[in-house]
């Protein structure tokens, strides 16, 4: 016997609304930062694996993306997945009049 379990998606969606949405980006924002600023030895292949599903939800993401992008294309190890961010990141890009200040800055 299958069980339908169904979950409504206005319960779900408040929680990532307003305030608390503003506080899960920056908490994601920081996170990334830090990972990407530490010095250790980690292999960067899992988390460019993940990056795009972010870079194309989350403008200040891309930021940060954009400013190690260029590193990570020269890398013969992460090139694969470096091509696959960058489309992620030009995908991400919104096109509105006028254009988000976080794009313009991923675009400098």
């Amino acid at each position: 016997q299958q069980f339908d379990v169904r979950i409504k998606s206005a319960c779900t969606r408040q929680r990532f609304a307003g305030e608390e949405r503003k506080k899960c980006l920056q908490y994601i924002e920081e996170a990334l930062t830090e990972r990407l600023q530490s010095r250790t030895k980690q292999s960067n292949t899992s988390l460019l694996t993940c990056l795009p599903k972010f870079v194309k939800a989350i403008p200040s993401i891309r930021i940060i993306v954009s400013r190690y992008l260029e590193k990570w294309l020269q890398s013969p190890a992460l090139a694969d997945l470096s091509r696959s961010l960058f489309s992620s990141l030009v995908s991400g890009i919104k096109i509105v009049d006028p254009p988000l200040d976080e794009d313009l800055q991923v675009i400098d």
